[in-house]
């Protein structure tokens, strides 16, 4: 018996003339599929975002997942720091500090 994601008019047609065949792997590997996607599309919407208090008691909205890390880059960021030294300290990647800042407005690159 195989299941199928989808229950729409396609999916009942198919089942009354037994048209669909799909198995168990291949349902599962959409579905799963879909979740990513969905919460990829959520966080790019900036649905998943979260008031977090940086290191100079500023609030600054950022992802719930990265919020506090978020948060304490651009507190140090407002301090002066470079990213190179918000690394060293953080062990944040530098890349991912320029995104956050950039995210941020912080930058112009």
């Amino acid at each position: 018996m195989s299941t199928i994601v989808e229950r729409g008019p396609v999916w009942q047609i198919s089942q009354r003339f037994g048209l669909i065949e799909r198995s168990t792997e291949d349902a599962e590997r959409l579905a799963e599929h879909r979740r990513v996607n969905a919460r990829a599309e959520r966080e790019r919407a900036g649905l998943l975002a979260a008031a977090t208090v940086g290191t100079d008691n500023k609030v600054y909205l950022c992802r719930k997942a990265r919020a506090r890390r978020a948060a304490e880059v651009l507190g140090l960021h407002h301090e002066g720091l470079s990213s190179r030294k918000i690394e060293a300290k953080t062990g944040v990647p530098r890349r991912t500090v320029r995104r956050i800042l950039k995210a941020e407005g912080r930058r112009h690159d």
